[in-house]
This record gives structure tokens, C-alpha cells and sequence, in this order.
């Protein structure tokens, strides 16, 4: 695995994301739309988690295999827990500051979401998740790769 792998990985992510809440009609069950709606959720936090490993990659010039890479040593960089793996990047000072989230507070509903995310969501059968703020957090997902993207461009 390379380090650009992870943008591609969560550029997927993302385009999954936005597919799945355009499926989302008045038409759909609402158990339907709960199960689409925690994926949505979980899936989400790849996206933040793929782009904060390619921060951290990308500011210390990993080339080639990443696998060899010391951080990929680091329970802290390995973790799912997204607060940590931005404490991480901040520590070795990523260039990840005024990024909404990660650095810079978002709208409380956001904070929350991105506070919450855990690996769970994926096995959840009940969510409390409306499509709306989930849209909305996705768009605030979609700016962090962006960010992320200008402060480490693609080589």
C-alpha cells in the first residue's frame, strides 16, 4: 500500500457516501432507511480516518511500501478512535489546523457525530440518524479530504 492508496480509499468512501443518501426517497422503509443511513454513518469515518493517515504519511514523505512505515507501528496511528488519530497528527505536527473538526469546531450536531463515530455503527440495527444532518456531515466530510488535499497535495 502506497500512501496515495488512501486518498483513493477515501475518495471511494466518499462517492459511496454520497450514492447511498441519494437512494434515500420518501418511498423508503423506514427500516430501510435507518439500516442505509448507519452505514452512511460508518463509512463516513473511513473517509476522516484514511485522510488523517495520508496527512501523516504525506508530511513525512513516506515513499513506497507503508507498511514499513514506523507509524503504522504506533497503536496511536492504527486506532479507529478518530479524536486519537488527530491528537496523533497534531503531535507530529501535521499541517492539519483550522480543518472544521478536526482543529476547528463545526456545528454541534457535526462535533457530536464526529465525537461518536466508532466502528460499531456498522453492526447498529437502531440509529437515531436523520438524512439531513447526515448530508449535512458528509459535506463537512467532504471538505476535510479537501482540506487535507490542499495542505498535502497528490504527487
Amino acid at each position: 500500500m502506497q500512501t496515495k492508496d488512501y486518498v483513493i480509499s477515501a475518495n471511494r468512501h466518499l462517492c459511496v457516501c454520497k450514492t447511498l443518501l441519494n437512494t434515500i426517497t420518501s418511498a423508503t422503509p423506514a427500516d430501510k432507511k435507518c439500516q442505509i443511513l448507519c452505514e452512511i454513518y460508518y463509512i463516513s469515518g473511513y473517509i476522516i480516518e484514511s485522510m488523517l493517515s495520508y496527512a501523516v504519511l504525506s508530511h513525512f514523505r513516506v515513499q513506497g511500501d507503508v507498511m514499513d512505515s514506523e507509524h503504522l507501528k504506533n497503536n496511536s496511528f492504527k486506532t479507529h478512535n478518530l479524536q486519537k488519530k488527530v491528537q496523533y497528527a497534531l503531535e507530529k505536527k501535521c499541517n492539519i489546523k483550522g480543518i472544521t473538526l478536526l482543529t476547528q469546531k463545526g456545528k454541534y450536531t457535526q462535533q457530536e457525530l464526529f465525537r461518536n463515530w466508532n466502528v460499531k455503527y456498522r453492526y447498529e440495527k437502531y440509529c437515531v440518524l436523520e438524512k439531513e444532518k447526515l448530508n449535512e456531515y458528509i459535506n463537512t466530510t467532504e471538505n476535510i479530504y479537501k482540506q487535507i488535499l490542499s495542505k498535502y497535495p497528490l504527487i
